[in-house]
């Protein structure tokens, strides 16, 4: 190597590890707590959960509660995507032993053995969200969290 190309390599090395050592040393983004209530026209959403998608390309998820409420901590601040998601209604239980019209194989026992074991969904407490509020891509909410603690309440629609 040449004294030259020797003085170059020597002038831009400490530049180089300054500029890592800089860029490598990001701040922790600061957090705080999100609380708030979700309604569905005018009514509490009482099961499911709301997820935050935050700058540091992490989820935060919350449960709601009963009354539509949610709290979740250590949120980092900025603007954030959300999503609402409410897991498919449950069947129902199939009853232990299926009424027989008829006697065995007549086709009345057939008819009822088919209605009987067909599921049926328990009703779940509260409103169904539609599915766009599923995905944060598609739910359009999002929330301006800033402070060490935000407050977000909405009645989706």
């Amino acid at each position: 190597m040449n004294r030259p190309t020797r003085m170059r390599l020597l002038m831009v090395f400490p530049l180089l590890v300054l500029a890592c050592g800089i860029l490598g040393c990001e701040q922790p983004l600061p957090r705080g707590k999100i609380t708030g209530q979700l309604t569905y026209q005018g009514k509490a959403i009482q099961y499911g959960t709301v997820t935050f998608f935050g700058p540091d390309n992490l989820t935060y998820m919350a449960d709601i509660e009963p009354d539509g409420s949610f709290a979740i901590n250590e949120v980092p601040q900025g603007k954030l995507a959300v999503c609402v998601q409410q897991p498919p209604p449950r069947p129902q239980p199939r009853p232990q032993s299926l009424p027989r019209a008829g006697g065995l194989g007549s086709p009345e026992s057939k008819d009822a053995a088919r209605k009987e074991s067909a599921p049926k969904e328990f009703p779940q407490p509260g409103p169904r969200l539609p599915a766009q509020f599923a995905d944060a891509k598609t739910s359009g909410l999002t929330v301006d969290h800033t402070g060490p603690a935000t407050t977000w309440t909405v009645d989706l629609k």
